[in-house]
């Protein structure tokens, strides 16, 4: 069999991975998603902020951190959070598919793939994910956070703000808030406190966000989701195919037809044995 006609026979997906960053950059012929220019609106907005969270993919390495850009959309019944980062490449994908073009672009390596909406009604989070073609849902009910809130200010973006320390899955957390905004809201799955959270942080640090802005539109703009082509999953199940994928990401591809490739001083290396890369997910358990 010559090399043009192996290459025909597979699906190959090559990672570029650097070993100081760890990045990695997929290409190749696996099924993309779909970009209609399709949504549903869920609610109107009557506040928006805008956090910057600074995370470590891989803990062997604390000091080399990732910066998204993620947004929280206040509605009256519902909020939604979600990466602005990757927002604005499904933007432009949208565009390109409009225009049929072969190629889109894949997200920004530090673009959170969640987006997460908060139903103040049934006290529910739905939540979607992506993992390369497939989107996945879940929805659970809003976690009960035992807040335990102290007595030490400060003051962030001119907001008065207290402290509150509590436990989720696996981490803990201190959070500032401000109740000068009541809002029982914060930053992925937080809120509960008496005032909107501004800033919060894990203990190790691995999960930093930081508000950058609030804004208060001055007309009415609705707060909008894709309509997706839903995998329904238990957030469990999620988890677990995620630890499995990226702890093996050879057998993850070869089960989906996919040959996978890494490159390493100059060469590739076609299907690594047991392959892996840096996973470290905000929810260890």
């Amino acid at each position: 069999m010559n090399q043009e006609n192996g290459i025909n026979m597979y699906k190959i997906i090559t990672l570029l991975l650097f070993a100081i960053a760890l990045k990695m950059q997929v290409s190749g012929q696996m099924r993309t998603l779909s970009f209609e220019n399709s949504f549903t609106t869920i609610d109107t907005m009557r506040l928006e902020i805008l956090y910057q969270l600074d995370f470590v993919e891989d803990t062997l390495h604390p000091a080399e951190k990732l910066t998204d850009e993620q947004a929280l959309q206040i509605g009256f019944h519902s909020s939604k959070y979600f990466s602005k980062l990757l927002v604005t490449n499904d933007s432009i994908n949208t565009i390109l598919e409009a225009q049929n073009a072969e190629n889109l672009f894949s997200p920004p390596q530090s673009a959170a793939q969640y987006e997460i909406v908060r139903n103040q009604e049934t006290k529910t989070f739905e939540v979607t994910y992506r993992s390369d073609d497939i989107v996945f849902r879940y929805v659970e009910e809003t976690p009960k956070l035992n807040w335990v809130i102290q007595n030490e200010r400060k003051t962030i973006r001119e907001y008065s703000c207290q402290k509150a320390v509590t436990t989720f899955r696996g981490r803990k957390y201190e959070a500032w808030f401000t109740n000068e905004i009541p809002l029982r809201e914060g930053p992925y799955k937080f809120g509960g406190l008496p005032g909107l959270i501004l800033e919060l942080q894990d203990s190790k640090k691995h999960f930093v966000y930081n508000c950058i802005g609030i804004r208060k539109p001055k007309s009415a703009e609705p707060i909008r989701i894709r309509n997706w082509n839903y995998t329904e999953t238990t957030r469990e199940k999620m988890h677990n195919f995620l630890v499995r994928k990226y702890q093996n990401l050879t057998a993850y591809y070869n089960s989906r037809g996919v040959s996978f490739a890494i490159h390493v001083d100059g060469k590739f290396i076609m299907n690594p044995k047991d392959h892996s890369v840096p996973f470290n997910p905000i929810e260890l358990e």
